[in-house]
């Protein structure tokens, strides 16, 4: 026997549109185009709309709710409408042509064209990936170094792969194009390893973006020399606790590392003086 389908909520079903009408505005901002003329106030109308459903929930207004599902639905199809008229365009459709052609240079200048807050130019300072350390479900609060310095090995063979651009947070990116996401600094918060590229390893133009050390390579794997960049220190409460844990860590990393002909870096400490 089925189970009954569950009671109707008007006010869950507004609430659900309203999230996905932020969604749909958050993909729309990602594009030149878009940003300001269709993304930014649909944005905002839906956060006001959220307001008003609020208000009216409170007074128990259920009638209030049918102008602003309409609302919502017409907001959302110009959105999706929109992204189709730019995924559609000859710069768009160009840039997919470039990217899935390996012409990185060709993909940064047009990507700068069809994405907000992005520009194309050489790169000019060394630029960092992190390379992801934590245990997870293992018995290790982190991965040991051996383990480590297979991954960056795998890393240096195979090449680092671009990311998925399904995040309507991350810059530049859309399902289509996945870039390779690198840093002008070292995070030593998202990880204390890194890779370091050299300016030299990048012959292609790269993105930046806008107010950001985030840079962008628009290819789908970045083959390239790279040394591994260590934080001197961390101020992880496992390591905290064990003074001495990090610098074998380092030295069993280093070891692991030479074994297969990589180099790794301990930074310099900041000064906090400067």
């Amino acid at each position: 026997m089925s189970s009954p389908a569950p009671p109707h909520d008007p006010w869950s079903e507004v609430a659900t549109l309203i999230g996905d009408v932020g969604r749909s505005a958050e993909r729309a901002r990602r594009y030149r185009e878009l940003a300001m003329s269709l993304a930014e106030p649909a944005f905002d109308r839906a956060l006001a709309i959220g307001s008003e459903v609020r208000q009216a929930a409170r007074t128990g207004a259920i009638a209030a709710l049918a102008g602003a599902d309409a609302e919502l639905r017409e907001i959302q199809a110009r959105c999706t409408e929109g992204i189709a008229r730019v995924q559609s365009s000859p710069p768009y459709r160009d840039l997919v042509a470039a990217f899935d052609a390996g012409d990185a240079t060709r993909a940064a200048e047009l990507a700068s064209v069809v994405f907000a807050g992005l520009s194309a130019s050489p790169a000019s300072r060394t630029l960092y990936c992190p390379v992801a350390i934590a245990g997870g479900k293992s018995v290790d609060h982190f991965l040991p170094a051996g383990a480590c310095a297979e991954r960056i090995h795998t890393i240096a063979g195979e090449g680092l792969s671009g990311t998925s651009g399904s995040d309507v947070s991350s810059p530049g990116s859309d399902e289509a194009i996945c870039p390779v996401r690198l840093s002008e600094s070292h995070d030593e918060s998202e990880s204390p390893v890194a890779l370091a590229f050299a300016p030299e390893a990048f012959a292609a133009l790269v993105g930046r973006v806008a107010e950001s050390d985030e840079v962008l390579f628009y290819a789908r794997r970045l083959r390239a020399e790279f040394v591994v960049s260590c934080a001197p220190r961390v101020s992880d409460e496992w390591w905290d606790i064990r003074p001495d844990a990090y610098r074998r860590y380092l030295e069993d990393l280093k070891e692991a590392l030479t074994g297969r002909s990589l180099v790794l870096v301990v930074e310099r400490p900041t000064d906090a003086s400067s």
